[in-house]
């Protein structure tokens, strides 16, 4: 527990993962409470709990390469703890290039219905100097999803039913330097898109 100049205090709790084919136990955050100490404006207690799943260890890089999955929830204290917003952030664990790369990142209420969706898509640059080529992971395509709360017509959350999304690609110059990206808000999704997409979502 950390404790500030004002009583506010800081706690935090971490717990082990359990052991399975792919990786061994791994200590990982839990919980951390904030307590701000100041009574009348609000809740005192800000509470957000850590769930991490899809690990990994890589045996010829004799790594571990994270988690593939990190479900973050804010709780409201208040109200018996219930939980009003939810993160589930998807992340790449299986390259060693790739490797705690942000994939996907959604943005659910208390009761799952989905708000925004953001997912990233990346490619690699070789950069060349003095004759060795080394390569690097850039950037390539960025899309944005706004569902503000709602379902399709089966109660399914759906990347094509559902108004604009925002797309920005970016782009590199000969000394592989990025660029300005460029969005366009575009109406649904492209299949190519929501094939992408589908992949990372059902993980």
């Amino acid at each position: 527990m950390m404790e500030g100049k004002k009583k506010h205090t800081v706690e935090l709790d971490y717990n082990q993962t359990e052991a399975n084919v792919f990786h061994s136990r791994h200590w990982v955050m839990d919980t951390v409470k904030v307590n701000d100490n100041f009574a009348g404006d609000g809740s005192d207690v800000m509470m957000t709990m850590y769930e991490c799943d899809y690990g990994y260890y890589d045996h010829n890089e004799r790594a571990f390469y994270g988690f593939a999955l990190v479900n973050e929830k804010l709780h409201n204290t208040q109200n018996a703890n219930t939980v009003y917003r939810r993160y589930n952030r998807y992340y790449y664990n299986n390259n060693l290039y790739y490797k705690g790369l942000n994939l996907t990142e959604e943005v659910l209420s208390g009761g799952d219905l989905p708000y925004i969706c953001t997912m990233n898509k990346y490619n690699h640059q070789t950069l060349t100097r003095n004759d060795i080529e080394s390569m690097y992971v850039t950037m390539d395509t960025t899309v944005t999803c706004y569902f503000e709360g709602q379902h399709d017509k089966f109660g399914n959350k759906t990347l094509v039913e559902y108004g604009n999304n925002l797309t920005t690609a970016y782009s590199y110059n000969s000394q592989n330097l990025r660029l300005n990206g460029q969005s366009v808000i575009n109406a649904g999704l492209s299949n190519p898109q929501v094939n992408y997409l589908n992949n990372v979502l059902h993980f």
